[in-house]
């Protein structure tokens, strides 16, 4: 029996010497683990730039998207570098950046053909109308259903002579403020306004329009759509467009005038623009105007045609000024 069990013991032992020996080497070939150094501040650094730079160029990617799609509701008006913003079908805001604006103004979406656009104005007004026919492919802006809040993230979007051009800025709020001698309501952002963006819109990020960019005194500013309307609805009416035409201002003479002036009835002439088609004609404050062309004129309504599309030729005004029987010819208007 201890004859048997002697080469099993040997048997054995040669097997866990081999085994032991497969372990060692197995343990010293193994790849062995190096630690790793923690990342360095500039390590980190440059990680946390490139984030920032993804994030920005995501941003940036979505911005000119975005402003892509609102750049059809912006129109280029005439041959400069000045903007509109389509409000309504074939209704345009504009600003005015000059001291006369034509009849008629050039309208041209996108890269299409320059249409005429009807212009409405008044001396007195930083911005302007335009009424384009046949507009049906001029898609308008939606309007802002509620007050945007301060700090929401808005657009700008403007057109050049060679394409659309947008900036992103923050709300800030809205205000009442003086501007060209009226009260407007401002759209205030963290944006500085240039003249390049003159007639352009800031829109929130559904498109909606918060304002139209005009000049304001000495500096831009956004002013809410419907509070231009309001303006230019003043100036479109006979007044307004009196005033936008000839820099006259008119009024139905008092009895007290009319005996003064020795004109039983007519228009008395309460201002004249400096400069204006009145002034440079000879017309004066406190002439009474009696006739126009030899057709007798009783009240201010009786010279609507003076202000009809297109100008009328030269006419001639007859007023009373110091009791005496004047003729004044005012040239056409631009």
């Amino acid at each position: 029996m201890s004859h048997g069990s002697g080469p099993n013991v040997t048997y054995v032992a040669v097997l866990a010497g081999v085994a032991g020996a497969v372990l060692i080497a197995g343990a010293m070939l193994r790849p062995q683990a190096t630690e790793q150094a923690p990342p360095s501040e500039t390590d980190l650094a440059r990680l946390a730039r490139l984030t920032e730079r993804r994030t920005l160029e995501s941003s940036s990617a979505y911005l000119a998207g975005l402003a892509d799609e609102i750049a059809p509701l912006v129109v280029r008006v005439g041959s400069g570098n000045l903007s509109g913003v389509v409000v309504a079908p074939g209704r345009i805001l504009t600003a005015r950046l000059t001291a006369n604006m034509p009849a008629t103004l050039g309208v041209t979406a996108g890269g299409g053909q320059e249409r005429p656009a009807e212009v409405v104005w008044s001396p007195d007004l930083p911005a302007a109308g335009l009424t384009i026919s046949g507009a049906a492919d001029l898609r308008p802006a939606l309007p802002a259903t509620e007050a945007a809040r301060a700090g929401n993230p808005i657009l700008a979007v403007w057109r050049t002579a060679v394409g659309r051009g947008f900036a992103p800025a923050m709300l800030l709020d809205e205000a009442a403020v003086p501007c060209a001698g009226t009260s407007i309501r401002e759209v205030r952002t963290t944006l500085s306004l240039t003249p390049a963006m003159a007639g352009g819109g800031v829109f929130d990020l559904d498109g909606r329009l918060l304002g139209v960019v005009i000049p304001c005194d000495d500096r831009y500013a956004a002013v809410a759509p419907d509070a231009i309307e309001s303006m230019l609805r003043t100036a479109a009416s006979f007044d307004g467009r009196l005033l936008a035409r000839y820099g006259l201002i008119i009024a139905v003479a008092s009895a007290a005038e009319a005996s003064v002036f020795q004109a039983p009835s007519g228009a008395v002439v309460r201002e004249i623009r400096v400069d204006g088609l009145a002034d440079v004609s000879g017309l004066r404050p406190g002439d009474v105007i009696v006739a126009r062309d030899g057709v007798p004129v009783t009240r201010p309504d009786d010279l609507q045609p003076l202000t009809a599309s297109p100008a009328p030729t030269p006419f001639v005004l007859t007023v009373r000024r110091a009791g005496a029987a004047v003729d004044v010819t005012i040239g056409a208007a631009e």
